[in-house]
């Protein structure tokens, strides 16, 4: 092989790895931030809590609600936050007459208060295999 073949391919091999690089570098940048803005949502969530007790959040995630079930006094109330970029959300009893929301787009929020002891089942009414429940004693 001459030496300009050879040179060539060592030349282009190292910008190959300097824009693999950059572009890894770039990638880490936006993952970092993401990942901030959703410890902050989930700081100011708990932070939340602490200052109002009578007042759980649940949120909407892709993965599903978290937390998938909490335990709560008769007359608190529970706000759904949708936090899943990419989907919309609704909450729906699974009796169909307790919880019901209109379609949350991401940062939208329902709200409910639970009046009644019971077990309240619910789902998203958009992607059905996302369950939730909600215990009032």
């Amino acid at each position: 092989m001459k030496i300009g073949k050879r040179l060539f391919l060592y030349a282009s091999a190292l910008v190959l790895i300097i824009i693999l690089g950059a572009l890894i570098a770039v990638l880490n940048s936006h993952c970092k931030r993401a990942i901030e803005s959703v410890e902050l949502e989930t700081e100011n969530t708990s932070l939340k809590q602490e200052l109002s007790p009578n007042l759980r959040i649940v949120e909407l995630r892709e993965v599903g609600f978290l937390p998938t079930t909490i335990e709560i006094d008769k007359e608190d109330v529970v706000i759904w936050k949708n936090l899943d970029f990419n989907n919309t959300h609704s909450i729906v009893s699974d009796a169909g007459t307790e919880i019901k929301s209109e379609k949350l787009a991401y940062g939208q929020n329902y709200s409910h208060t639970f009046n009644a002891e019971g077990t309240y089942d619910y789902h998203c009414s958009i992607r059905t295999y996302l369950k939730g429940r909600v215990i009032v004693k």
